[in-house]
């Protein structure tokens, strides 16, 4: 599989688990940017 594939679906699925996150807390962009870096 193509390693930008992997990477689209890596990052959608760490998109999906922060946004949740994300919405909860009602943070910041810049937050939810820092979140996705570290999922």
């Amino acid at each position: 599989m193509h390693p930008r594939l992997i990477a689209r679906l890596l990052w959608r699925h760490g998109t999906a688990r922060c946004r949740g996150i994300c919405e909860q807390r009602r943070k910041s962009h810049a937050v939810c940017e820092t979140c996705h870096s570290e999922c």
